[in-house]
C-alpha cells in the first residue's frame, strides 16, 4: 500500500509541470496585419516584450524604417524589404518570434511562432 501511495504522489506531481510546458499566452495576430497593431494585441494578451541589451541600442538601424523604436527590435536587415524580427515572452517562459517586412510606407507581420 505504501508503494503505491508513494507512486500515486509522484505521478500527481510530476502533472502540473508537463502542463506548464505545453501552455502559453495567447497568439491573436494574423499574417498581413501591421507590426503596431499585432504588439498592441500580443501586449494585451500577456506577451512582454524582450528589450535589447544595453549593449545593442546603438545598433544601426535602416533611417526608414520606424520599427527600430520599439525596444523589442532585435535586428533589421537593410535589404528592399527591411526584414526584421521583434522577441516577446510570456508568463510561462515561451519566447515568440515575429517577423515583419518593414518597407517604406508598409510595416507587416510576415511570420510568427513560438520557438523552442
Amino acid at each position: 500500500m505504501c508503494k503505491t501511495l508513494v507512486i500515486f504522489a509522484v505521478a500527481i506531481a510530476a502533472t502540473p509541470t508537463a502542463a506548464i510546458a505545453n501552455t502559453f499566452a495567447p497568439v491573436n495576430i494574423r499574417q498581413g496585419m501591421t507590426y503596431d497593431q499585432a504588439r498592441e494585441i500580443l501586449v494585451a494578451d500577456g506577451w512582454q516584450p524582450f528589450q535589447k541589451r544595453w549593449q545593442d541600442k546603438d545598433r544601426e538601424c535602416p533611417n526608414y524604417l520606424d520599427r527600430c523604436k520599439w525596444p523589442e527590435t532585435q535586428n533589421c536587415a537593410e535589404t528592399g524589404t527591411g526584414p526584421c524580427i521583434a522577441f516577446f515572452g510570456d508568463i510561462y517562459g515561451n519566447t515568440l518570434k515575429v517577423h515583419s517586412n518593414a518597407t517604406r510606407g508598409g510595416n507587416s507581420v510576415s511570420r510568427f511562432y513560438i520557438a523552442k
